[in-house]
């Protein structure tokens, strides 16, 4: 019973400090005017954009390569948001190399990978991000789970191996998503 009542208290004091109230200006001749304001009080919206945990890359015995064909950035925000920049980095023991590398000029089992986002592969120098290369996400729309998608795709470049290998992080995507300012 006093548990119900502390609550109950709580719950209506909770209320009524959310109530704005508003505020009187007085008249008092005729013809007079008052100002009133719009006063504005905003909550912030929550930013959240889910990337992809892996962008798996997979070499066959014959040495061809297959990429995922659903990679995409998911904005699960209110607001509109873009991709700002995008880095990829070679991964443990590996070297960044152009993308556009002839394969035959590689030896076996060189721990050499290049890659490619959109249509634009890296370089020995690195990945220089294009941002025409990557559209706006639109606000969420609460429609079917809210969330608008950004597909995007991507392709690898590594010589022939001749060892198992699992799991192995040969490079890292650093993707920086901002709102649409």
């Amino acid at each position: 019973m006093k548990k119900t009542l502390i609550g109950s208290l709580l719950a209506l004091v909770m209320v009524c400090s959310c109530v704005t109230p508003a505020m009187a200006v007085e008249i008092d001749t005729a013809g007079g005017t008052g100002t009133t304001p719009v006063v504005l009080n905003v909550d912030p919206a929550v930013f959240s954009v889910t990337v992809p945990t892996a962008l798996p890359v997979d070499m066959n015995a014959q040495g061809e390569i297959t990429v995922a064909d659903n990679a995409k950035i998911i904005n699960n925000s209110v607001g509109a948001v873009r991709v700002e920049d995008v880095e990829i980095t070679a991964g443990t023991g590996w070297t960044l190399i152009d993308f556009n590398t002839d394969r035959a000029t590689l030896l076996v089992d060189e721990k050499k990978v290049g890659i490619e986002l959109n249509g634009t592969g890296t370089t020995a120098d690195g990945y220089e991000f294009v941002a025409g290369d990557w559209a706006v996400m639109a606000a969420s729309d609460g429609v079917d789970g809210g969330a608008d998608e950004l597909a995007f795709t991507y392709d690898a470049l590594l010589p022939i191996q001749t060892s198992e290998i699992v799991d192995a992080t040969i490079a890292n995507v650093v993707f920086t998503i901002n709102w649409n300012k």
